[in-house]
């Protein structure tokens, strides 16, 4: 078995990031780090927030699926829904997935393109 800074290679928490390949593990970092800074909205859903803090994106608030609430660091752990922070937007979990995809349209395409969809799906 192979151990992690934060958790074994099996821990809820660390599901996400364990289960990327390594060449994925090497270079997603760097390419998420440029794309934000450089304005880019990154987000992320599930376990997956835990790879934000991971890799040391600095969140004020954030959310995640309940088992990996205690790998998003220093972040306030919210229980909403969807937490936008910034250019950075988390989400719970699969219940939650209809709520974040309305707010990553909405971010990017506009709230009048999110009304469309609801209405017209």
């Amino acid at each position: 078995t192979r151990f992690f800074r934060r958790g074994h290679a099996g821990s809820p928490r660390r599901a996400a990031w364990n289960h990327l390949s390594w060449r994925i593990r090497a270079y997603l970092p760097i390419w998420l780090k440029s794309f934000y800074n450089n304005g880019g909205k990154i987000a992320a859903i599930c376990a997956a927030p835990t790879v934000f803090a991971e890799i040391g994106f600095y969140m004020k608030e954030a959310t995640a699926y309940p088992a990996c609430m205690d790998g998003l660091g220093d972040a306030v752990k919210s229980e909403e829904k969807v937490v936008i922070d910034g250019n950075i937007t988390t989400s719970r979990g699969l219940g939650t997935a209809i709520d974040f995809a309305l707010s990553l349209i909405s971010q990017l395409l506009g709230q009048e393109k999110r009304q469309s969809r609801l209405q017209n799906p």
